[in-house]
């Protein structure tokens, strides 16, 4: 269990398997900004706690998001207006498939897509 009151995680380079890792493990961490899980091996996005600025999910296995992965559904009412970036580079996941997964974020998920 990680302390509620955790500003930054950072687990990039740790092999982290999406089975290794509860997709609500940050879920009530209110104060978490900052989540780095860059160069692991998840395959899915755990659910992210409101309060994030930064995400970087790069160089993973994520082949698949959802409307619910960063939003609440395919809704033009919510913002989520603490998140800066979002970094989903380096994963086999297609973004273009996914047109209303960022549609509640400040710009587009940063970084290089092919």
């Amino acid at each position: 269990m990680l302390p509620t009151k955790l500003v930054l995680f950072s687990a990039n380079f740790n092999k982290l398997k999406t089975s290794g890792v509860k997709a609500t493990a940050f879920k009530k961490l209110t104060k978490l900004a900052y989540l780095y899980l860059s160069n692991n091996e998840l395959t899915s996005v755990p659910h992210l706690p409101e309060s994030l600025h930064i995400v970087h999910l790069n160089n993973n296995k994520i082949a698949a998001i959802t409307d619910e992965t960063f939003c609440k559904g395919n809704t033009s009412y919510y913002v989520r207006t603490k998140m800066d970036e979002v970094r989903l580079d380096g994963n086999p996941v297609v973004l273009a498939n996914y047109p209303y997964s960022f549609i509640c974020l400040k710009s587009l998920p940063v970084g290089w897509y092919n």
